[in-house]
């Protein structure tokens, strides 16, 4: 059965994780819509109507769980007591998408020239994901790829001017969902989720 699916999330990159990960499963989701929130807050701020739309039609949410303590805690605070629609794939990156993107320690030392035993075997626990992503690029990658990557000095943006473009071609080209659902608990729960949905819409 094939699931047309509302899609929200955060930014460009993690649309593009989450696409890579629904591709494992053929047909099953499709995306009719997709909105990118900008950050957490439009996604926080409309949840409890994602999740009585989705009594009808599914609603596929991504977002990270930044500093709050844990994602049910955080699932639960968002819905503010509310019961979780069956419609609704609240999915949470632990901490952030980045996470996830390390998780396929292969691929990520092949791409980013970095020696495997410095990639942390469970990224979900790295209190700042992004930082340790992008101190191994400024340590060991290539110029080009560091030019995408590091912020500029004296910048307050904590990324490169291509942060995402590189890490969206790393994500589609070399990055295996298989592999790094081995070292990511939360992408691991994630792809279960998906492939255990069904949802009949009322």
């Amino acid at each position: 059965m094939s699931h047309q699916v509302l899609f929200v999330y955060e930014d460009s990159l993690s649309k593009t994780v989450m696409e890579k990960i629904l591709k494992e499963f053929g047909s099953k989701f499709t995306p009719y819509k997709k909105i990118c929130g900008h950050g957490f807050g439009y996604i926080k701020k409309n949840i409890l109507n994602f999740n009585k739309a989705a009594q009808y039609s599914p609603i596929l949410v991504l977002t990270d769980l930044d500093n709050d303590p844990c994602a049910p805690q955080k699932m639960n605070d968002w819905l503010a007591g509310y019961e979780k629609s069956s419609g609704l794939l609240f999915r949470i990156a632990v901490k952030e998408i980045e996470s996830w993107i390390l998780a396929d320690r292969n691929a990520f030392s092949s791409y980013f020239g970095c020696p495997m035993e410095k990639i942390s075997v469970s990224p979900d626990t790295l209190l700042d994901p992004k930082r340790d992503l992008i101190l191994l690029v400024d340590k060991y990658s290539k110029k080009e790829i560091k030019l995408d990557v590091l912020p500029r000095k004296n910048d307050s943006i904590k990324q490169g001017p291509n942060y995402n473009a590189r890490m969206e071609e790393f994500v589609l080209n070399n990055w295996d969902v298989s592999h790094a659902v081995i070292h990511s608990p939360s992408l691991q729960r994630t792809f279960l989720a998906l492939k255990k949905y069904t949802h009949h819409v009322s």
